[in-house]
């Protein structure tokens, strides 16, 4: 900090000196996007010269990044329990609601082994089911609704602010890599990932052998480009064909690698 400090001395407009503040946030894995999205969160985006910056702004800075960086959902669970309503109450008092998920994972691990075994029809996040459930289980979701898992699994994704790929066979068809359709596989990725990791995804997926091109196509449709492994994932990289020199079955179907 002494250091940024001293350079923002000298820099007339504090651009560089506040550059190098945000590049010290990249030893926590963090791009430089992330970065400055954590002063927009802090409202100092307008506060460009940080020459006169004093405790407050820094601690306003460090506590953004940390939100960004780190988003954190608390899963609240045990709440089958008769002591749960009441402590969920006081919690929720404070205010923080966007960050705290009543939840039972008993209840949800009962009704998805349940409906394995075909007993019941019961669809992810449901607030009731069809069938002979669980003991308790019928109770629990009349009193709190749903069992708060799916709930809590998706604001930590929303959370994290995903980056996604529509991984496909071709460009022309769109047709998905694992699924049939225009644009039918999509997978999430933590902001940062390059065209390497939807290759590395797709390998875990049944795909095989070593990297021998990507061709990306844009958003909107608008840009196709050969793209490199360490690219990174975003609006001109939304679309992707991704060849190895061992096809999978989805390789097979779209012509020559």
């Amino acid at each position: 900090w002494r250091s940024v400090v001293r350079l923002a001395r000298l820099d007339r407009d504090g651009t560089l000196a506040l550059d190098r503040l945000l590049d010290l946030f990249n030893g926590y894995r963090a791009s430089n996007a992330t970065a400055r999205r954590a002063l927009e969160v802090a409202g100092l985006e307008k506060e460009r010269n940080i020459s006169g910056w004093g405790k407050d702004q820094l601690h306003r800075l460090v506590a953004a990044f940390l939100e960004v960086r780190f988003p954190t959902v608390v899963a609240l669970n045990k709440c089958d329990r008769p002591s749960a309503k009441d402590r969920v109450a006081e919690l929720l008092a404070d205010g923080a609601t966007d960050d705290l998920v009543p939840c039972c994972a008993r209840v949800e691990a009962a009704l998805v082994v349940a409906r394995a075994n075909g007993s019941l029809a019961y669809e992810d996040g449901a607030g009731a089911f069809n069938g002979d459930g669980p003991a308790g289980a019928a109770d629990y979701l009349t009193e709190w609704g749903t069992t708060g898992v799916l709930d809590a699994i998706s604001r930590a994704v929303a959370g994290a602010r995903p980056v996604h790929a529509y991984p496909v066979a071709d460009l022309e068809s769109l047709r998905g890599a694992l699924s049939p359709g225009p644009l039918a596989t999509c997978l999430a990725f933590r902001r940062g990932a390059t065209v390497e990791d939807v290759f590395i995804a797709l390998k875990r997926r049944g795909g095989g052998g070593d990297f021998v091109r990507a061709d990306a196509l844009s958003a909107d449709g608008s840009k196709r480009r050969q793209a490199k492994l360490k690219d990174p994932l975003g609006a001109d990289t939304a679309v992707l064909r991704v060849s190895s020199n061992r096809k999978a079955a989805w390789q097979q179907q779209s012509g020559p690698a």
